[in-house]
């Protein structure tokens, strides 16, 4: 065991590697589209009935962060409530 490399790579707690910021975009063959700030908010709308979970013709869409105001403004208002919209 070498004990300067795990000295190098000591992590400080909470030992969590950072959560990328991803927009999470669910689009149905309509155009209706529903945007998500992380994945466990789109999990807990789908267990809360609120979306059909496997409906055929539906994609998930992902979003990194591409440094604009706008893709920062819904990313923050989606980690507070799924945002609704229309292609």
């Amino acid at each position: 065991l070498n004990e300067d490399v795990l000295v190098k790579y000591k992590m400080e707690p909470p030992f969590e590697f950072p959560k990328p910021r991803l927009l999470l975009s669910v689009v149905w063959e309509g155009g209706r589209v529903v945007h998500y700030g992380s994945m466990r908010l789109l999990w807990d709308d789908c267990w809360a009935g609120n979306q059909p979970v496997q409906e055929r013709g539906v994609n998930l869409e992902v979003h990194p962060d591409d440094g604009t105001k706008e893709w920062n403004d819904l990313f923050e208002r989606a980690l507070l409530n799924p945002i609704r919209d229309q292609r």
